[in-house]
């Protein structure tokens, strides 16, 4: 399991765009890599039908890489911008539209919950194949 740990702190040091991080540091996102490790159809299942607006091929791909950008960046609009070469305001009207498209009645505590959990995985799946 130590190799484990250490692999899924690698990918998870990559996502985060860290040099490096230490399981134990990675606090509930180690729920992710046990529930994608246990059981990764359940959590990509999760993922499709969550960010299915957003995976589908006729959607804007901003929307997806503002999504990704949005969690990586904690959130934080001005970072996001800063990321994206694009206003605060276009980073406002982005996450609006996403959350319109995947989660409208939730308030803000709970689409970032459900955002973060489905980006985080969806990122997570990547990084596992594309090796």
């Amino acid at each position: 399991m130590h190799y484990a740990k250490l692999f899924f702190a690698n990918i998870f040091a990559e996502i985060d765009m860290l040099p490096s991080c230490h399981y134990k540091n990675l606090a509930s996102d180690c729920l992710l890599i046990e529930l994608y490790r246990k059981d990764s159809v359940f959590a990509m299942d999760y993922v499709t039908s969550f960010l299915a607006p957003l995976l589908d091929k006729k959607a804007d791909p901003d929307l997806m890489e503002t999504a990704i950008t949005y969690i990586i960046k904690k959130g934080n609009i001005k970072e996001v911008a800063v990321a994206q070469f694009c206003h605060p305001n276009t980073i406002r009207y982005r996450m609006a539209k996403i959350r319109q498209l995947v989660a409208p009645v939730d308030n803000d505590y709970v689409f970032y919950e459900r955002l973060a959990a489905a980006v985080k995985l969806y990122l997570l799946h990547s990084k596992m194949n594309s090796d």
